[in-house]
């Protein structure tokens, strides 16, 4: 029996290019599409939240606290455009891999200092412990910047207030151990094999699914590039990020 593609294309203008093109590609091209017209008016929102947030040092608790929500949660929209954006850009081979060496700890540092005044807002800490002279690896800064970045953001994101975000850098031969854990528990056990699959979503109840997958594709994408591997685990009450870079 003669196969169809059943996903509607939105470019094709005859039955045969439709037959050529996968769901796949369809899937990337709207996304594109739409990541492109996000891009402008996000751009917009997340500069004058930042702006505002600047002059609102005479605010009450409450609204400042609205209004910080409000800035990380921008941010948080437009890493995650920026994110998925590159995730295409990686499967189809389009992404300029500029490869140089790289020391992680000044990494961790920079977006460790980026992230401490919203951590310091909602009394959570970020604590980061290295060992000496940790070796270089050979990745892409801007790369490795942003997949450190996600994870860290993550761990605050889902950590509850008071607590604490634990960074740690270790040798683990052949490969540089970079371990982010935090006292949440936003993960449920029976998700944690399928977490870093970019359709991977969870219940939420009468039916509805919550895609939750692509921040965390993107992760493993950029580790398995470098031709190293991520994974989370849990211990206890606590969530580990795992990310193994060959050195």
């Amino acid at each position: 029996m003669e196969q169809t593609n059943s996903f509607p294309s939105l470019y094709q203008k005859d039955e045969a290019k439709a037959n050529i093109v996968s769901a796949e590609m369809q899937t990337n091209e709207i996304l594109k599409i739409l990541l492109h017209d996000i891009k402008n008016p996000m751009s917009s929102l997340t500069g004058y939240l930042g702006l505002i947030s600047m002059m609102a040092k005479s605010l009450d608790p409450k609204p400042k606290q609205y209004l910080m929500s409000s800035v990380w949660s921008s941010n948080e929209m437009a890493a995650l455009c920026k994110n998925i954006e590159d995730s295409i850009s990686i499967e189809t081979n389009h992404f300029p891999l500029k490869l140089e060496p790289l020391q992680i700890s000044p990494i961790l540092q920079k977006n460790i200092e980026k992230l401490n005044p919203i951590a310091t807002f909602f009394q959570k800490k970020i604590f980061f412990e290295t060992i000496e002279c940790p070796p270089c690896i050979q990745g892409d800064k801007i790369l490795i910047e942003r997949m450190i970045y996600t994870l860290i953001n993550h761990s605050l994101q889902h950590c509850p207030d008071t607590k604490e975000v634990k960074i740690s850098l270790k040798k683990q031969d052949p490969f540089l151990l970079l371990e982010i854990e935090d006292e949440g528990s936003a993960i449920l056990k029976e998700h944690l094999e399928k977490y870093f699959d970019k359709y991977f979503s969870v219940h939420c109840g009468k039916g509805v699914r919550r895609p939750r997958g692509w921040d965390a594709y993107f992760c493993s994408l950029v580790a398995r590039l470098h031709g190293g591997k991520i994974a989370v685990h849990q211990v206890e009450k606590r969530q580990i990020f795992s990310v193994f870079l060959p050195f």
